[in-house]
C-alpha cells in the first residue's frame, strides 16, 4: 500500500500545477508498480489507461515533469529523483532500495545520484540548530537584506553554507538538493518580474530561515511514521 502525506497539497512545486499535472503527479507516486526506490517500468499506456489522460496530453505533462528535473521517463522507466530522500529510512527501508536500485538500468542509478551508503546517517541530524543561524556565519554586510543578497548571489557562500549542513551531518547530496530548493523557492520573481519572494517579506534573516527551513525537514522525518513517500 502507497500513502501519500498530507502536506503533498502544500508543497511549492504541486500548487503551481492545473488538475491534469496534479493527478499524473500523484499516480506517479502512489500506483501499483511503485517501489520503495522510486524507480520502475511502466509503459505509457498503462499510465494513460489508469489516469484517462489523452497520449497528447500525457507526453505534454511528462515533459514538463522532465523538464522541471522532477523526474526522468526514458525507456519505458520512471524515475522520481526526490523519491528516496523524502522516505522515512531505517535498515530494512535502506535494504529495499538498495535492492530495488540493483535491478535497474545504469542510468537509472546515475540519475539519481544517490549515495546509498550514507542513507542510513540521513535521519541523525541531532545538532541542526546550532550553527545556522549564528549571526557569525553571515558577516559580510551590515543589514539582513545585504546578508541575504550576499547569499543568494555569491556561489562561494552559498559552499560554505553547504559545508556546515554537511560539518553538522546532513549528507552532502541531501544537504545540496535542499538548499537549492531554498534558493529556488526564496529566489523566485514575483508577476511583475521585478522582486524575488525573499524581498516582499518584511525581514528576512537567511540564516533563521535556513535554520527553519531544515528544522522542519528533519521534524517531519521524525515523526512522519506512517508515509511511504512524501513531496517533492
Amino acid at each position: 500500500m502507497r500513502t501519500i502525506n498530507t502536506k503533498f497539497w502544500d508543497d511549492s512545486y504541486i500548487i503551481t500545477l492545473d488538475p491534469h499535472e496534479k493527478l499524473l503527479f500523484l499516480y506517479l507516486l502512489t500506483n501499483p508498480l511503485t517501489n520503495i526506490c522510486g524507480a520502475y517500468e511502466i509503459t505509457t499506456k498503462r499510465i494513460g489507461f489508469d489516469t484517462g489522460l489523452a497520449d497528447s496530453l500525457l507526453e505534454n505533462i511528462l515533459k514538463k515533469f522532465e523538464d522541471d528535473r522532477k523526474i526522468t521517463h526514458k525507456e519505458g522507466w520512471v524515475v522520481i529523483h526526490n523519491f528516496i530522500k523524502n522516505q522515512s529510512l531505517n535498515p530494512k527501508v535502506i535494504a529495499g532500495i538498495k535492492d530495488g536500485l540493483n535491478i535497474t538500468p545504469l542510468w537509472v542509478k546515475n540519475s539519481l545520484s544517490i549515495d546509498l551508503d550514507s542513507l542510513s546517517h540521513s535521519n541523525s541530524n541531532s545538532n541542526l540548530n546550532s550553527n545556522l543561524n549564528s549571526n557569525s556565519n553571515f558577516e559580510s554586510g551590515n543589514t539582513p537584506a545585504q546578508k541575504a543578497r550576499k547569499f543568494f548571489n555569491d556561489q562561494a557562500e552559498f559552499m560554505r553554507v553547504l559545508t556546515e549542513l554537511i560539518k553538522l551531518g546532513i549528507p552532502e547530496i541531501s544537504a545540496k538538493q535542499e538548499l537549492n530548493r531554498f534558493v529556488s523557492y526564496w529566489t523566485e520573481l514575483n508577476k511583475s518580474g521585478t522582486k524575488e519572494r525573499w524581498e516582499l517579506e518584511k525581514t528576512f534573516d537567511v540564516g533563521r530561515r535556513l535554520n527553519t527551513w531544515f528544522s522542519r525537514i528533519q521534524d517531519f522525518n521524525k515523526n512522519n511514521k506512517s508515509n511511504k513517500t512524501l513531496i517533492l
